[in-house]
């Protein structure tokens, strides 16, 4: 949330969830070190807390506007300078969101975000006091913390942590004790709450070998923390309702199945009268539900943009992923598969859900 442009998109996105009696926060992060030269400010190396080799890829666009696949460079490690001013960055933004009509933000310090980077001991081997003890590691965080709450009011911030998190190389040595101090911390603001993914989720993926530190870390934090506690990662509605008749959790969060695809679903269902899948069946919209143009600054995940809105409707919608232009010039009436033009689109399942090769932004031009 950096420009007036922006501010002026999200605005109407808040409006719209207003509208329907609804409630919305901004997530804001910095992927630190999973990043580019080719993002930075003068093709400067990408930021973390230590010069550290970064396991994976990042998507960009080549020389001739292609999305490619790329090795992360080693980035540079950040300076107290470097941080202080990142914290005026999450300042700006909480009040950015704030004029947007957001109804608070929430502070991303988990999966592998420039915040977790500072909190796990894998990812962080600065010698300097942002690194080392479990209390210099946690200072990066607390310290945006401090920053947005008493801009913005605690009760207009959430946080969201990964405790035991594996994402890009980010493990902590001790994490019953690393995320016991920052929810013992954390405690001492009145926040609107505290948000974790479940030990248990890698990515988007649960994991089958059970580790039995899972349920002591949820603990952990539940009796360090005594605000309002969001669990998310797996579950369902049984799995759900059941956390919290436990005292697991206060609030469950729910994305994959709550997002997107649904989302824009129940839209072509008013707008075509054509009901939704039924249930455990992946929803499609309805042919007859044209894409309608999104308000400036609004971007949306390519996978669910496009599939959600494959078909006959599709047909010349021009649409740009990482910069780069690219149509979907027609649809086989035969197959209802899109042949597109372009190396970034491609189609999944034999079926009519059409994405592009990238899980990067895009926004309707």
């Amino acid at each position: 949330m950096h420009t007036a442009e922006q501010v002026e998109g999200w605005r109407a996105v808040a409006d719209a969830v207003h509208a329907e009696g609804g409630r919305i926060f901004l997530q804001l992060w910095h992927v630190g070190r999973v990043s580019h030269p080719s993002f930075q400010p003068g093709g400067a190396l990408p930021v973390g807390p230590s010069a550290l080799p970064v396991p994976g890829k990042t998507f960009i666009a080549d020389a001739e506007g292609n999305g490619v696949w790329s090795e992360i460079p080693t980035p540079q490690a950040l300076t107290a300078e470097g941080i202080a001013d990142i914290v005026q960055d999450y300042l700006q933004a909480a009040r950015n969101a704030m004029e947007a009509g957001m109804d608070g933000v929430e502070i991303h310090a988990g999966n592998g975000c420039l915040l977790d980077q500072f909190i796990n001991s894998e990812s962080n081997h600065s010698a300097d006091t942002y690194g080392g003890s479990i209390e210099n590691r946690a200072r990066f965080l607390l310290e945006v913390v401090d920053a947005v709450t008493a801009e913005i009011g605690a009760g207009r911030v959430g946080v969201r942590l990964t405790p035991m998190g594996r994402f890009m190389r980010t493990g902590d040595a001790t994490p019953e004790a690393t995320f016991g101090h920052i929810a013992r911390s954390l405690d001492a603001w009145p926040l609107a709450y505290l948000h974790l993914v479940e030990p248990a989720m890698v990515g988007t993926v649960k994991d089958e070998v059970a580790d039995p530190r899972w349920d002591s870390m949820i603990h952990t934090v539940r009796a360090e923390y005594r605000g309002v506690l969001m669990l998310a990662g797996g579950y369902d509605g049984a799995s759900a309702e059941q956390a919290i008749a436990d005292g697991r959790a206060d609030m469950i969060a729910f994305g994959r199945p709550a997002s997107g695809m649904t989302a824009r679903c129940e839209e072509c269902t008013r707008r075509s009268g054509q009901p939704l899948a039924p249930k455990g069946v992946e929803p499609r919209c309805a042919p007859k539900c044209a894409p309608r143009t999104l308000p400036v600054g609004w971007q949306s995940h390519c996978q669910i943009w496009i599939s959600t809105h494959c078909g006959p409707d599709l047909v010349g919608r021009r649409l740009r992923c990482v910069g780069v232009p690219f149509i979907y010039s027609q649809v086989e009436s035969s197959t209802g598969r899109c042949r597109p033009e372009g190396r970034l689109a491609g189609c999944i399942d034999g079926g009519a859900r059409c994405r592009p090769l990238s899980q990067h932004m895009c926004a309707s031009i």
